[in-house]
């Protein structure tokens, strides 16, 4: 019943066009912050967001915070981030991204004052997320990559962004491998590239491993 509640809110305020007469928090305990071995870390099981029913962020906009879970969040951003007809090597390294990004929003409290008042906006001052677009090709690469995972001295990367070319990357964050033009990846993969090899080539810091491979082989 929860969980239809919130999805009845949050479609509520796309409908009306983002109009919010008040806040409504719903406040769960943080999450635990990443501890030492990778493969034991939990996704969590919500994320809060802003909900604001636009795409492009406003200064003084009005926003409800929502907790939405976690892997449908993921899916809701991926449709309204990423090209729903490139190829699918794309739309998975755009499914990892993503996922390390929200997931990193909720374990550092995001940029907006902590978990209780909404890690992320629903608009472009972090991710777009929309619960009415839903796309079979990004649902499935969020499926198909759930298991992996961007680390980086052997734990998951804190810092991942993208942007649309990563010539704006550079502009941005510089050089630091932190970040993954959306539109390089559609021509990495049409060039035959794998979602985790495009993921490695920007976040040249980092690599991509699957979660269960890990905990399997830990426990030989």
């Amino acid at each position: 019943m929860e969980s239809l509640i919130r999805l009845a809110l949050i479609l509520g305020i796309f409908i009306s066009g983002g109009s919010i007469e008040q806040r409504e928090y719903t406040i769960i305990p943080t999450p635990t912050p990443f501890t030492e071995e990778v493969f034991t870390y939990p996704y969590p099981e919500y994320i809060s967001v802003r909900i604001t029913g636009k795409k492009t962020c406003e200064e003084g906009m009005e926003f409800t915070v929502v907790e939405i879970p976690f892997k449908d969040y993921v899916k809701g951003v991926l449709a309204n981030e990423w090209g729903h007809d490139w190829d699918e090597e794309s739309i998975k390294a755009g499914a990892v991204a993503v996922k390390m990004y929200a997931w990193n929003a909720v374990l550092n409290g995001g940029k907006w004052g902590g978990y209780e008042y909404g890690v992320v906006y629903d608009c472009d001052w972090d991710m777009v997320y929309n619960p009415y677009i839903t796309r079979d090709s990004t649902d499935k690469a969020v499926d198909a990559t759930w298991d992996y995972i961007l680390v980086e001295d052997n734990t998951p990367k804190k810092k991942v962004h993208f942007l649309a070319w990563y010539g704006a990357c550079i502009n941005w964050v510089g050089d630091s491998g932190d970040c993954i033009g959306q539109w390089n990846s559609k021509e990495d993969a049409e060039e035959g590239m794998k979602f985790d090899e495009i993921l490695e080539k920007y976040f040249y810091n980092s690599k991509v491993i699957n979660l269960k491979q890990e905990d399997s082989n830990a426990g030989k």
